[in-house]
């Protein structure tokens, strides 16, 4: 029998006890705390130094790749602007004080906006490497190549709206219970709360691993056999662009992975509850920590460095 009340911990944001002590060890507890704040400030230092080199750097700005990394990178800044400034208010407060439409965009943003557009700017950012070396030129700095990550930034987010605003609103309710916010929203049906999880990361996940294997498969042959020097361009292993995407399959899968158990399987004791509370919030920090770590390996990138290099000696 589907258990609403422990679903509404998964689909739902921070709004009861029940869900800060599953998702931040506790209320009475103050080392999550701590931790959130400095997960804060890296992410916000990590992401406004990569949007700032990208938007500053004339090389930079007419780059395919870098212009549709800038849009991972609003996306997981959004993280720490938006996401966990509001959650270290619930844990001082231990109450939520803002409307309820704060309280839905936070929940998209953390469960199914963020992460899917970020993982469907990879995706672009495979595609287009893909491209680059089966059309033998760079990441061209003509005007339609500038033009065109910015038109597909903006439709990976367009996407991801209207595919999973609609999902979250069918796949649940508001609670009404005197016990916590009244809007916060439990999950309606399995079948509902199963399409929102996969919606939210899934598909996009499936685009990245194929993408990835088509990388390579076009890498390595092309640069053993059509001696790609001969174009004036040493293309080399895209060890930043596979890092990040190593990081992000990494750290979002087991959060969408037990969601998506836990809605199928709902822990039927308190015993039990207690021991999925610990491995979600383990979860739920590996996500959060995955917004500085991949703009950590975008930093990483030669052409990044080098922007850097002359942003500070000139």
């Amino acid at each position: 029998m589907l258990s609403r009340d422990h679903l509404a911990m998964f689909v739902s944001y921070p709004a009861g006890p029940q869900y800060q002590q599953m998702l931040l060890g506790g209320t009475e507890k103050y080392g999550g705390q701590g931790l959130l704040m400095l997960f804060t400030i890296l992410i916000i230092v990590f992401n406004v130094l990569l949007i700032l080199l990208i938007t500053i750097s004339p090389v930079l700005r007419q780059s395919t790749k870098h212009l549709l990394i800038l849009n991972v990178a609003v996306g997981d800044l959004l993280m720490g602007l938006l996401v966990c400034p509001l959650l270290l208010d619930v844990t001082f407060r231990h109450d939520w004080i803002f409307s309820c439409h704060t309280f839905n965009t936070l929940t998209l943003f953390r469960t199914s906006l963020v992460p899917s557009v970020t993982c469907l700017g990879l995706f672009l950012i495979n595609v287009f490497y893909i491209h680059r070396i089966t059309s033998h030129h760079l990441y061209a700095p003509n005007k339609a190549e500038v033009i065109m990550p910015m038109v597909l930034g903006f439709v990976i987010w367009l996407l991801s709206i209207i595919t999973l605003v609609p999902l979250y609103f069918g796949a649940t309710f508001p609670r009404n219970s005197s016990s916590v916010l009244t809007c916060t929203r439990v999950v309606s049906d399995e079948t509902s709360a199963h399409l929102y999880v996969i919606f939210s990361y899934f598909p996009q996940l499936l685009c990245i691993l194929a993408s990835t294997i088509m990388m390579v498969y076009v890498h390595l042959p092309g640069y053993l056999s059509r001696n790609l020097l001969f174009y004036g361009e040493h293309i080399q292993v895209p060890l930043d662009a596979i890092s990040a995407i190593f990081i992000t399959i990494a750290l979002y899968t087991p959060y969408f992975v037990l969601e998506f158990a836990t809605i199928s399987y709902p822990c039927p004791t308190h015993q039990k509850c207690v021991q999925l509370h610990m491995v979600s919030q383990l979860t739920m920090w590996l996500v959060l920590a995955k917004s500085f770590l991949v703009p950590v390996c975008w930093l990483c990138c030669r052409e990044v460095r080098r922007a850097l290099k002359c942003l500070c000696c000139g």
